[in-house]
Formats: C-alpha cells, sequence, structure tokens
C-alpha cells in the first residue's frame, strides 16, 4: 500500500507513474482501482486527526464512514511526509496501519478508491 518516508528520501514517483498504473484490477480480488495518481507526498500531519477518530473505535467495528477522511486523503499517493511537523500525524497512522489495512483487504469498494502503487 502507501510507504512511510523521510521528505529527503521521496522517490521521484512521477517518473514511476504510467497511463496504465491503475487500470487494471488486482489478480487476486475483485477491486479495480479508480484513484487518481498524485505523486505529491501527502503531509503525514493531515492525518493526526482523523486517525484518533478512528482510533477511538475497535477496528471491528468500523465502518465505511470511519475510513472514508483517510481514504480521501491517501488517494492515489505513493508516499507520506514523515518529516518536522508531518511525524506525529504519519507516525499515528503507522500505528493503525495494520488494521487498515486488513480493512481494505475485505472491502475492495474502498480499496479500489485509494490503491497506489
Amino acid at each position: 500500500m502507501n510507504t512511510i518516508v523521510k521528505k529527503d528520501e521521496i522517490p521521484d514517483v512521477k517518473a514511476q507513474l504510467d497511463d496504465e498504473w491503475c487500470d487494471k484490477s488486482d489478480e487476486e480480488t475483485d477491486f479495480v482501482c479508480t484513484a487518481i495518481p498524485n505523486p505529491e507526498p501527502l503531509q503525514g500531519k493531515l492525518l493526526l486527526e482523523p486517525v484518533k477518530k478512528l482510533s477511538e473505535k475497535s477496528p471491528k467495528d468500523w465502518n465505511d464512514d470511519d475510513v472514508m477522511p483517510i481514504v480521501k486523503l491517501l488517494a492515489g499517493r505513493t508516499c507520506i511526509d514523515g518529516s518536522g511537523d508531518n511525524f506525529e500525524g504519519t507516525n499515528a497512522f503507522h500505528s493503525i496501519i495494520v488494521d487498515f489495512d486488513s480493512y481494505l483487504d475485505n472491502n475492495d469498494n474502498i480499496r479500489g478508491l485509494l490503491d497506489s502503487i
């Protein structure tokens, strides 16, 4: 899914994107990616509040409405900037990433909205 990197380690993803990056469905699932590629790193600080709110619920009680604020932020992104004032939000997301990925694995309709390279 997404990769967390320091700002000075951000890969040149513009060079990696091509016209077919999201046109095909994953062979092991039924999802079709509809995300529009966005090579700009997501500022980790933007994740802090949505992750805090999501963390108030048990992952088994999450629903699509609960995860959508984070999905909208991550849609089409290939990396998250965790440097400086972005660290806290990035770290918060990292704390839920296993449960978040599990939710996506079980909800192809949501996974297709954000799945990146």
